[in-house]
């Protein structure tokens, strides 16, 4: 599949430093962020140990702290930038036997992890990754996900809250 044209490339591929500095930034709310995983993982009795699918990963904040906690990690997102960095921040941490990472485009994740079908516990997606593309897009990347995901795999879809975003509207942000 070719998807050069859309702006998810420019942004993500093009200008990779410029998002890979601001997930650097984020790196401090990240505890907060795992912890909350962490509960809803007990909740759902996801199995200590088991795979997670960190879908539009970026520099891996998630799935480093995941690894951290015994979870087996495979994250993609289809920035080489943040992927590379994030598998920087795996070697610096001494966990590369429990984390992967691979470059791709959510779209075609089935093809991306085409040795996974039915291998996630868990798949999750973080800071309103998901939508960029389209309901028929958004349709086809979740009928790719439930064909990865175990029999009693868990979805975590974190997405900012529309009115929320409606109500404080900005026109433009610029952050330094």
């Amino acid at each position: 599949m070719d998807y050069r044209s859309h702006w998810t490339e420019k942004l993500f591929v093009e200008h990779g430093e410029v998002v890979k500095r601001e997930m650097e930034r984020q790196l401090r709310k990240t505890d907060g962020e795992v912890s909350a995983l962490l509960r809803i993982f007990s909740w759902e009795g996801v199995p200590s140990g088991g795979r997670v699918l960190d879908l539009c990963c970026g520099i891996g904040r998630h799935s480093l702290l995941l690894a951290d906690q015994g979870y087996q990690i495979v994250g993609v997102d289809l920035s080489p930038t943040l992927i590379g960095r994030a598998r920087e921040l795996a070697k610096a941490r001494g966990i590369n036997g429990r984390v992967e990472f691979f470059e791709g485009d959510m779209r075609c994740v089935s093809e991306v992890l085409s040795g996974y079908a039915g291998d996630f516990n868990v798949v999750v997606n973080m800071n309103t990754s998901f939508g960029y593309y389209g309901e028929k897009e958004d349709e086809e990347v979740l009928r790719q996900l439930w064909d990865l995901s175990a029999t009693e795999g868990v979805f975590i879809l974190d997405v900012g809250n529309r009115d929320g975003i409606i109500r404080h509207f900005l026109s433009r942000d610029i952050k330094r």
